[in-house]
């Protein structure tokens, strides 16, 4: 999938890849990165919290939550006293959106 990714990306466009949850090999034509001059590059979480802090992204998330920019699905919304079933559903894949626990 990578490798199709590649071809079809803009020129000077970039391809992140996050999470290798499939396998970590992947068959793909670097003349087809270069040919466009595009970027390939890895993200990983914790990384990127030693570089940045992540209050910055979640500051940054609420005004685009706050000005409507930003749709969320929540599909739990519950007092922290519901942690333990609600973890339970998380684990499990119950459900598809997001959890509020609220304090």
């Amino acid at each position: 999938m990578l490798g199709k990714l590649i071809q079809r990306l803009d020129v000077g466009g970039r391809v992140v890849i996050y999470g290798v949850s499939s396998g970590p090999e992947t068959t793909l034509a670097i003349r087809d990165l270069f040919a466009n001059d595009g970027n390939l590059e890895g993200f990983f979480l914790y990384r990127e919290v030693e570089r940045k802090p992540a209050s910055d992204g979640l500051s940054r998330l609420m005004v685009l939550l706050a000005d409507g920019r930003l749709k969320t699905h929540i599909e739990i919304d519950d007092s922290w006293d519901k942690i333990g079933p609600t973890a339970a559903k998380l684990i499990s894949r119950a459900f598809h959106g997001k959890a509020v626990l609220r304090l």
